[in-house]
């Protein structure tokens, strides 16, 4: 959904049951990214809405700068 103050705000279809909304965050994310799934881990916040991801071999600038890549592509498509 976009940047908000620094957090980055994500929606997901799948529903929170059997971990279902946490797979399809990492599935999500890591194609965003373009690492491998294996590449993140949840952090904190399994059976929350707020959610912390670890992501091994991206600093802040470079996971900051494919978001903000992935966030124009999303605009210039006119996705949602």
């Amino acid at each position: 959904m976009g940047d908000r103050g620094g957090v980055l705000w994500v929606r997901v279809k799948a529903r929170p049951v059997h971990d279902k909304a946490n797979e399809a965050l990492m599935d999500l994310m890591a194609e965003t990214l373009g690492v491998p799934k294996n590449d993140l881990s949840l952090i904190r916040g399994h059976a929350s809405r707020d959610k912390l991801l670890s992501i091994r071999g991206l600093d802040s600038r470079a996971v900051r700068g494919r978001i903000a890549q992935a966030l124009l592509k999303r605009d210039d498509s006119g996705e949602s």
